[in-house]
């Protein structure tokens, strides 16, 4: 063979391999995605579904606090974290107890110094010893923030109904003006006698500490008790009830309401100052009645030039005998009356109190 046809056949044999080749590799790709296109994961994981709320059923209002009726959730990587750790919210306790949620008292309102909080009121209506009728509980982003109870007293009358909740400054006339405040109504029944079952309500103020914490306000509750004219109650009429008193017009006697021979309260206010009332107090208590009183049986007690220092709201005026431990607390009312509360002692003669409503002499 020459070389002429040695170098053609080479040629040929090239040829052939080069085809060869090019088959392999249309048979190894043959069935691939094209470039560019994903194919679905089985290994990908799918967003999960939040769970729906034990209040997605209670509508969705809006009101002039621009607070919105909405349930509170919980995301789902908190709820699975809480599972995992079988721990237990607040909520659920309640709910275990037999409190209930007011699903239509449901709000979310943006709080100044704190931001946007959801409060969830819950409610029973036992009256068993140290229950509170109702909890509020506020939360930040599914987060519990606060829970907030009505306190002071040992057992409530049976809740009624939870009336409304309300969020205003109640008290813009005072140092902390500008911080909303949360108002609650809740009507009570007592079950006994003829009215027994007419409800009567009862207003609950907490007050913003503008710290970032919500404080029950009892002297303002209880200046709005004293001076409600009606046996159920509105935010309206709370807002007005909680407007402040001026106390500078309280000077004068007083004589405490139901004062008779056998028993009597008698303040003289002398002097109020921006931080101080001056004051002087007789009192008596004949014991024996009729008898006591000709047998000359009778105690005595008295305060004279005695001071009380006005509280932070300016509503109120506290007299301290550190030696006793003995308080004597005056509440100023709007309808020019005032209430006289103690704490501690004795410091006066036997069956003797300066306790009681003392209206001014005429």
């Amino acid at each position: 063979m020459n070389g002429t046809n040695r170098k053609l056949l080479s040629l040929l044999l090239l040829l052939a391999l080069a085809a060869a080749t090019a088959a392999c590799k249309d048979n190894r790709e043959e069935g691939k995605e094209p470039v560019g296109q994903a194919t679905p994961s089985t290994s990908s994981t799918t967003a999960l579904a939040e769970s729906p709320s034990p209040l997605a059923a209670s509508p969705v209002k809006e009101e002039s606090a621009s607070a919105t009726v909405v349930p509170p959730t919980v995301s789902p990587t908190d709820k699975q974290a809480a599972k995992g750790s079988n721990r237990k919210t607040e909520l659920d306790e309640y709910l275990e107890q037999g409190y209930q949620v007011e699903a239509k008292h449901v709000f979310i309102h943006d709080f100044e110094g704190i931001g946007k909080l959801t409060i969830t009121p819950v409610t029973i209506n036992s009256v068993g010893e140290g229950l509170p009728p109702f909890y509020l509980i506020a939360s930040m982003n599914g987060v519990e923030y606060q829970i907030m109870k009505p306190e002071g007293e040992d057992s409530y009358p049976m809740l009624s109904s939870f009336e409304a909740i309300a969020f205003a400054d109640i008290d813009p006339h005072s140092l902390k003006s500008g911080y909303t405040d949360i108002i609650v109504i809740a009507d009570f029944i007592t079950g006994a006698g003829r009215e027994g079952t007419v409800p009567f309500s009862k207003a609950f103020i907490f007050k913003n500490d503008s710290w970032g914490n919500f404080l029950e306000d009892k002297e303002l509750e209880h200046r709005i008790a004293h001076s409600a004219t009606t046996r159920t109650l509105t935010v309206k009429q709370v807002l007005k009830l909680a407007e402040p008193v001026d106390i500078n017009r309280f000077r004068g006697t007083y004589t405490r309401e139901g004062s008779s021979e056998y028993q009597a309260g008698t303040i003289t206010i002398k002097r109020i100052t921006d931080s101080q009332v001056s004051f002087s107090f007789d009192g008596h208590h004949v014991n024996g009645g009729e008898e006591g009183l000709k047998l000359g049986n009778v105690n005595l007690g008295n305060l004279e030039n005695a001071e009380a220092s006005i509280t932070e709201s300016g509503q109120s005026a506290i007299y301290r005998d550190e030696e006793y431990g003995y308080e004597m607390i005056f509440y100023f009312y709007s309808d020019g009356t005032f209430e006289i509360v103690e704490d501690g002692g004795p410091v006066y003669g036997h069956n003797v109190t300066a306790e009681g409503i003392y209206k001014k002499d005429r």
